[in-house]
């Protein structure tokens, strides 16, 4: 076999030992509100991976057991590969579902803060002398007395 078809046949090969969520989930990123819902939500990649998974298991293990099939080595590393990106693909996806839905990011220890270091003036009041004139402040608003 020439060295052009080898590396046809490695490329598809490289991506299957890769999994698909790894290489097209999109993730959560630390982007301002708006922009950061533009993540992966759908679960046909991790479904893919799994279904690698499966398959790669099924053969190792028929190899294993005396029966047809692929090499245990190969298709051993393959499902770990593919059951690690399914793992991600889920982890990832149902974060951004959670995203989509509740507006806040079940990966994060807070709220969105800017990239900047800037910090968001606080909404409200704390105290009487936040608020002007003769208002005051009552459960975090400033009121008329």
């Amino acid at each position: 076999m020439s060295r052009l078809p080898r590396l046809f046949l490695l490329f598809p090969l490289l991506v299957m030992l890769s999994g698909c969520s790894w290489i097209f989930v999109k993730t959560v990123d630390n982007s301002p509100p708006p922009a950061r819902r533009h993540c992966t939500n759908t679960l046909l990649l991790p479904v893919l991976d799994g279904i690698g998974t499966l398959t790669s298991t099924s053969a190792a293990v028929n190899r294993m057991l005396g029966r047809q099939g692929g090499d245990i080595l190969w298709n051993g590393l393959s499902a770990v590969a593919l059951g690690l990106s399914s793992y991600y693909g889920f982890t990832e996806t149902r974060r951004c579902q959670t995203l989509k839905v509740t507006g806040r990011d079940p990966g994060s220890t807070g709220a969105w803060q800017p990239s900047d270091g800037l910090v968001s003036p606080i909404a409200g009041c704390g105290s009487d002398r936040d608020c002007k004139g003769s208002r005051v402040c009552r459960s975090g608003r400033c009121v008329d007395r």
